[in-house]
């Protein structure tokens, strides 16, 4: 039906210093609206950790919408 789905995740950590830690996890759906017309939906989650009590530094959740034409 031109819908394609795709997902990934991953976790990253410092060797060095072992309560910094990395995680982000995104999906992604396109649909072809018609011939060399295909949208794309992409949403991003990640979590970055740092410290002794390994308390988020950061966070957040990208989307993005992308419109792509081949001619």
């Amino acid at each position: 039906n031109g819908m394609v789905l795709g997902a990934y995740t991953f976790k990253s950590e410092d060797d060095i210093d072992t309560t910094e830690e990395y995680s982000r996890s995104g999906a992604e759906v396109q649909y072809t609206i018609a011939s060399g017309l295909t949208a794309v939906i992409n949403v991003d989650d990640y979590d970055y950790k740092s410290g002794g009590a390994s308390t988020t530094a950061d966070s957040g959740t990208n989307t993005k919408l992308t419109i792509k034409a081949a001619f």
